[in-house]
């Protein structure tokens, strides 16, 4: 299953967000809820090295402040452990 780790947590205007997966060359797929879990954002990853490390960046300008929750798929199919940003302004 991929690895996952973001930050700044508190984040304000985007969060940065580091998965870690051996699938991650067959792409990824991150995708954040809001605390009621409906679909916020989904948007495909990039592997920036083909190490299997993908270093992303999520704007949440425009997110209504509070918790959400960020999920990544890799290319096999394998889903991290949810994490949870909180967003302010």
């Amino acid at each position: 299953q991929p690895t996952v780790s973001s930050y700044p947590n508190p984040a304000s205007d985007r969060v940065f967000v580091n998965v870690t997966s051996s699938y991650s060359n067959l792409g990824i797929k991150i995708k954040m809820y809001d605390v009621l879990g409906k679909l916020v954002m989904s948007r495909e990853g990039n592997d920036t090295d083909g190490t299997g490390k993908s270093n992303n960046v999520i704007d949440v300008n425009e997110f209504l402040p509070g918790i959400y929750t960020i999920v990544v798929t890799d290319g096999e199919g394998n889903t991290s452990n949810p994490l949870r940003v909180m967003v302010t302004h």
